[in-house]
């Protein structure tokens, strides 16, 4: 299977990115991307990806950008797809690839 790269246009903030990282239960265990994906040749924007991060690593010494792994589930729990990606919490964008 191909990824699949998507254009991260408003990620989460830092705080939600903690939370969801120290969450107890899978509901607030996600955050939510918007992004821009191309959909039969055209662009559409504002696409939300519910993510589980499963892993989060400092791109960078700034405490701002972040390599992250994790799983989407907007498909639902069981159908949960492989992502990783990269995003800023200063700019709150970023890319991310299905796996």
């Amino acid at each position: 299977m191909a990824s699949s790269r998507l254009k991260i246009v408003n990620g989460p903030s830092k705080f939600d990115v903690m939370m969801a990282l120290f969450a107890k239960n899978s509901d607030s265990a996600t955050v939510d991307f918007e992004v821009q994906e191309f959909v039969a040749g055209a662009i559409e924007i504002g696409t939300f990806r519910k993510v589980i991060i499963s892993a989060l690593e400092r791109e960078s010494g700034n405490g701002e950008s972040w390599m992250f792994q994790g799983w989407d589930c907007n498909e639902g729990p069981h159908k949960a797809t492989k992502v990783e990606g990269f995003f800023c919490t200063r700019t709150r964008t970023g890319w991310m690839k299905i796996v």
